[in-house]
C-alpha cells in the first residue's frame, strides 16, 4: 500500500493528527541532535585544551629538569644513583630472583654498587679539593700582587710625607 492509498483510507482528522505527531517527534529529535552535537563539540574542545595544557606543562618541566642537569650534572648523577640504590634495597627479593639469581649474585651486585658509589664520592671530593686549591692559589697570587704593588708605591708615599 502506498502513501496516497493510505491517505485516502484514513480520515482527514486522524491524518492531520498523525502528521502533527510526526512533526513533533521530528522536532524533538532535531533539538536533541543539536544539543548532543553542541555537547560533543564542547567536550572535544575542552579535551583539546586540556591536552594542550598538559603538553605545555610537561614540556616546561622537561626544560626545568634539563636545566637542573646542565647546572649540576654531578649532583643529579649522585642523587639518582643514591635513590636507585635505596629503592633497590627496599624492594624485597622475589622467589624467582632467589631461584634464578640467588644471594651471591645480589651480594656481588651490591658490592659493585658500593664500589661505584665510593668512586663517585671520591671523584666529587677530588673535584672539590682541586677547586679549593685553585681558589687558594688564585687568592695567594692576587695577595702577592697586591703586596708588591703596595711595596712598590711605598717609597713614593714616604717621599710625599717628607715634603709636607
Amino acid at each position: 500500500m502506498d502513501a496516497e492509498t493510505l491517505k485516502d483510507e484514513i480520515p482527514e482528522q486522524s491524518y492531520a493528527g498523525i502528521r502533527g505527531r510526526i512533526e513533533t517527534v521530528r522536532g524533538t529529535i532535531v533539538t536533541a541532535m543539536r544539543g548532543a552535537s553542541g555537547t560533543v563539540t564542547s567536550t572535544v574542545s575542552d579535551a583539546g585544551t586540556r591536552v594542550t595544557r598538559a603538553r605545555d606543562e610537561a614540556s616546561q618541566r622537561g626544560r626545568k629538569m634539563a636545566q637542573a642537569v646542565a647546572e649540576n650534572p654531578l649532583g643529579i648523577t649522585l642523587g639518582a644513583l643514591a635513590i636507585g640504590f635505596l629503592v633497590g634495597l627496599l624492594i624485597p627479593v622475589t622467589e624467582i630472583e632467589r631461584e634464578r639469581v640467588g644471594k651471591p649474585v645480589r651480594d656481588a651486585a651490591t658490592q659493585r654498587t658500593h664500589a661505584v658509589m665510593e668512586n663517585a664520592v671520591e671523584a666529587a671530593r677530588e673535584i672539590v679539593r682541586d677547586t679549593l686549591q685553585a681558589a687558594r692559589s688564585s687568592a695567594q697570587a692576587h695577595g702577592a700582587t697586591m703586596a708588591r704593588q703596595a711595596l712598590d708605591g711605598a717609597p713614593f708615599a714616604a717621599g710625599d710625607v717628607k715634603e709636607v
